[in-house]
């Protein structure tokens, strides 16, 4: 008798963790095709490369700066009028300069990563809106990002593609994909 309550039991635990578990709906988008066709994309677009080409721009100049004083130690060390010590400090000081410029670009692409999440952020936040409704509309559980780098979803029913919807709440135009194509 013992043993039929414990079955009993589990039976119980069994079918309503399978009726949660079925209770769950799952859907997913491709964020990146929305976000690419998102009006505000132009403006991140143009801000950053605006950006990148001041960066460069500078980059650039400080570049010309160093070659043109290594052209300069250069011909004085072929006229003879630096001493071996003045040579070796010559040398040093572009190293250095070398090494300012080395800095720059590795500061550069940070500052660009952090103006391109900063531009980004408004964006975002509308897609998670836009997101956040269609999974409460629809009664979804969990929205997955298909296709991404990782490809983790290695199946996926496109009944359950939310791309569209999602677009349609934030007014964005997708592309038509051409006849016959897939993923």
């Amino acid at each position: 008798m013992k043993n039929l309550f414990k079955l009993g039991g589990f039976l119980i635990a069994f079918m309503l963790l399978s009726t949660a578990t079925q209770a769950q709906k799952y859907g997913y988008m491709n964020f990146d095709a929305i976000v690419s066709m998102m009006p505000e994309m132009k403006s991140v677009q143009t801000t950053l490369e605006t950006t990148q080409k001041q960066y460069q721009d500078r980059g650039q100049k400080m570049i010309e700066e160093l070659q043109a004083e290594f052209q300069a130690a250069q011909t004085k060390m072929a006229q003879g009028t630096l001493s071996p010590k003045q040579q070796e400090e010559e040398q040093k000081r572009l190293e250095a300069k070398q090494g300012e410029i080395q800095k720059y670009e590795q500061e550069m692409v940070l500052a660009m990563q952090k103006k391109e999440f900063e531009l980004l952020g408004p964006v975002r936040e509308k897609m998670k809106t836009a997101i956040d409704a269609v999974a409460a509309e629809g009664g979804y559980t969990f929205i997955f990002n298909y296709p991404t780098a990782a490809n983790t979803i290695l199946f996926a029913d496109t009944a359950a593609d939310l791309t569209k919807e999602v677009a349609k709440k934030l007014g964005v135009t997708l592309p038509t994909a051409p006849a016959g194509g897939g993923k």
